[in-house]
């Protein structure tokens, strides 16, 4: 096997500087970008592998960080948009040379219960938490791993918050639908301070209600056959009006409405506004004219990721930084006011 003695001899570099660049060293950029990838191609090129273990002992630093998920075993896709955050971490810390390692939140007491290795033996430089994690979970993991990052988390009291500007959202949503000249507003979504509800529900909310306050319009909430069996197709007829519009809290409830509008005969757009306070790249690929408030998930990834690589590297860095991401506005096909038709 070759070493790094003979890596160094046809670089043409000092033994030291060879270990730098193969092996993660903090200094490692004080070496130009050239210089290490000539000593990776030819490490590449006799096959050299680096230990994880011997680095780990070096560095103290094991290059592996936990990316906390909702998913459990019986909700295995409970929140699929997740995955674009995931990939904007993973792209971030990769180029760190850092691994990526899933863990469901519903294994967190079960973990510790078994004294996981995961924890015990400290195999992660930190957690980047995506989504709701109970509060008893985030005091295990803060208890576990002294760096953390949490995104889009209902605490406000944790550091190293990364979060969507979920008031704006619904503030901007409501504000379309004001612009475009609609009588009747209905709010489609959680209500206020409901059990288990997520915080953007009542941030969107709340912009929803501010806005149109602001403009004197009445609040309307409508609810679907899907959470309450009373309403049927009757009394939806009374709603899916042209001046009638409706504010969705995310994609599902959009897609959900739209699909039993369709299904009635009702033109989505002419027959009655439809908007979301939300968007994802699924919704990009399959609804792409649906009027909504858009973020990138894939850069809040990259934000929580940079944060995390930020605490890990900067000995400055003071470990209570917060961030909240903005929105912005797709017009889209599916509300064009009240006088479109």
């Amino acid at each position: 096997m070759v070493t790094l003695k003979q890596i160094a001899t046809e670089v043409g570099v000092s033994i030291r500087t060879v270990s730098i660049a193969l092996n993660g060293d903090p200094v490692a950029g004080r070496i130009s970008e050239t210089c290490v990838q000539q000593i990776q191609n030819v490490a590449n090129k006799h096959g050299y592998q680096v230990s994880a273990a011997a680095r780990a002992i070096r560095l103290k630093r094991t290059y592996h960080i936990g990316v906390l998920v909702r998913n459990s075993p019986n909700l295995p896709l409970i929140d699929p948009a997740a995955y674009e955050t995931i990939m904007g971490i993973n792209q971030q810390l990769e180029k760190a040379g850092y691994i990526l390692n899933l863990i469901r939140y519903t294994d967190i007491d079960k973990q510790f219960a078994s004294e996981s290795r995961v924890f015990k033996e400290r195999v992660l430089d930190g957690v980047i938490s995506i989504g709701n994690i109970p509060p008893h979970c985030t005091q295990i993991i803060t208890k576990a791993i002294k760096t953390c990052v949490w995104i889009d988390n209902n605490s406000d009291s944790l550091p190293n918050t990364v979060k969507r500007d979920e008031y704006t959202a619904g503030r901007l949503a409501a504000h379309h639908a004001i612009k475009l000249g609609y009588k009747n507003i209905y709010w489609i979504g959680g209500g206020i301070k409901e059990d288990g509800h997520h915080i953007s529900v009542y941030k969107r909310l709340e912009g929803v209600t501010d806005r149109l306050e602001q403009a004197g319009i009445e609040f309307k909430n409508q609810k679907l056959p899907r959470w309450n069996p009373e309403i049927g197709p009757e009394n939806l007829k009374e709603v899916f009006k042209p001046h009638n519009v409706f504010i969705a809290y995310n994609n599902e409830i959009a897609t959900n409405v739209g699909q039993l509008a369709t299904s009635m005969g009702y033109r989505i757009g002419r027959d009655f506004g439809l908007l979301c306070c939300e968007d994802s790249k699924y919704i990009l690929d399959n609804w792409p004219g649906l009027s909504r408030v858009s973020f990138d998930r894939f850069m809040m990834g990259k934000t929580a990721a940079d944060m995390m690589l930020k605490l890990l590297t900067d000995s400055e860095a003071h470990g209570n930084e917060n961030r909240i991401l903005p929105v912005r506005w797709i017009p889209g096909n599916t509300a064009w006011g009240p006088d479109c038709r």
